[in-house]
């Protein structure tokens, strides 16, 4: 059986890219193709455990406890969703995964990207995405849209503009990754764009 295709999406706080990633698994769904919608932290049961302690704007967890049990949901995230699937031919889509992990923690956290970097090979089980999409939104924008809302969005924003730097940077870097500029009010627009970047890509 043929590999399915792994589609990560990205994005500071309020980029929408939760939003653009239940479109187009709505839009593959309305196709009829097989296909899986996952998040990290949270998307196992594991998962959401994780979750509730890393966004809980009462815990105060340094970097390296933030790094620790992101790597942590994300063992579970690979071994029950998304190798499994890989395996049936699948298209796995993911708000959130490692770069996340290296914009945060590393870029923004200052933690050593390349003690991250192993970190996220193991808990990835070296498994990389077929396309990356990174929704780029200006971290003054994002942060009015997210402001306490959780503990990530309250970092500040010097915080955020290192996280937006990295993503912006990232997308240069990887041949696979995308950037998609944010359009407030227009969703529709940014899909269609993602949309078509599946199609010449990937074949989809």
């Amino acid at each position: 059986m043929k590999r399915g295709y792994y589609i990560i999406f990205e994005g500071g706080e309020g980029s929408g890219k939760s939003t653009q990633a239940r479109l187009l698994y709505e839009y593959l769904k309305e196709k009829n193709v097989p296909c899986v919608l996952t998040k990290e932290p949270g998307g196992t049961k594991e998962g959401k455990e994780i979750r509730s302690i890393l966004i809980n704007k009462e815990n105060i967890l340094n970097p390296l406890s933030e790094l620790f049990l992101f790597e942590a949901d994300r063992v579970e995230s690979y071994l029950k969703i998304v190798k499994p699937n890989l395996e049936q031919g699948k298209i796995i889509l993911k708000d959130r995964s490692r770069f996340s992990t290296e914009a945060h923690q590393g870029a923004a956290g200052k933690i050593n990207p390349e003690i991250i970097k192993e970190l996220n090979n193991l808990s990835t089980f070296n498994i990389n995405p077929d396309l990356l999409i990174i929704i780029d939104i200006s971290p003054e924008e994002g942060l009015k849209k997210e402001e306490d809302s959780n503990r990530f969005a309250a970092k500040g924003l010097e915080y955020h503009q290192k996280v937006n730097q990295f993503y912006r940077e990232l997308a240069e870097k990887l041949d696979f990754a995308i950037l998609i500029k944010y359009q407030e009010g227009n969703p529709q627009a940014m899909q269609k764009e993602i949309r078509q970047h599946l199609k010449e890509r990937l074949g989809i």
